[in-house]
């Protein structure tokens, strides 16, 4: 050993180029450490993209990376705290191609949340047409659920004033249960209701 030091003493350039090589091979050793959790991260940030396209790319990779990883599809469940909508309905998107979304132990309202936005994010072209038929399909779900939260009082708010019949006389099906009479009350003159819906 003391050999050693004494020729790199001796030989400064062979030292320096000793201690260059070393620096490379560190570093690369430590990109290899972090890359992984860089394009993680890039992913992640990218679900909640401005541009439908980017995200599109986002889900498709996140997919992959879960796939190998099952310590990523836990970051994926993670990242749904996330006050982002955009972002929420990409994540449910990978989640659910991995099937790990629609789980029995699923937050409800996680699951309600990704109903409203879909409802919101449905539009349609004609009062009965195939998106106010998904849209209908929506509402009964979380109608038949029960549950009581933001996001379902937000589906309500959506349904009191959407533009298909069929889905505004589903609506005070939801307004009683949650017993908002205002909206019930808004409800009956409603052409859209059956004539034999009772007035309060």
């Amino acid at each position: 050993m003391g050999a050693l030091v004494r020729y790199f003493r001796q030989h400064r350039w062979q030292r320096r180029a000793v201690t260059f090589l070393v620096a490379v091979v560190a570093g690369a050793a430590a990109a290899m450490l972090v890359w992984p959790r860089v394009g993680e991260y890039l992913v992640l940030r990218n679900l909640g993209s401005a541009s439908p396209g980017a995200r599109d790319r986002a889900i498709r990779q996140a997919v992959v990376m879960a796939q190998r990883s099952e310590a990523f599809v836990g970051r994926l469940d993670d990242a749904l705290d996330t006050e982002d909508d955009v972002k929420f309905a990409s994540l449910v998107a990978v989640l659910r191609r991995l099937g790990k979304f629609n789980t029995p132990d699923r937050d409800g309202a996680q699951l309600d949340r990704i109903g409203a936005i879909e409802i919101a994010q449905t539009p349609s072209t004609q009062p009965d047409d195939t998106a106010a038929r998904t849209r209908r399909i929506l509402l009964v779900r979380i109608i038949l659920a029960g549950r009581d939260n933001s996001y379902v009082r937000q589906v309500l708010e959506l349904a009191c004033r959407d533009a298909s019949p069929s889905i505004r006389a589903l609506a005070p099906l939801l307004a009683a249960r949650l017993g908002e009479d205002a909206a019930l009350d808004a409800l009956v003159d409603d052409p859209a209701q059956p004539s034999h819906l009772p007035r309060p």
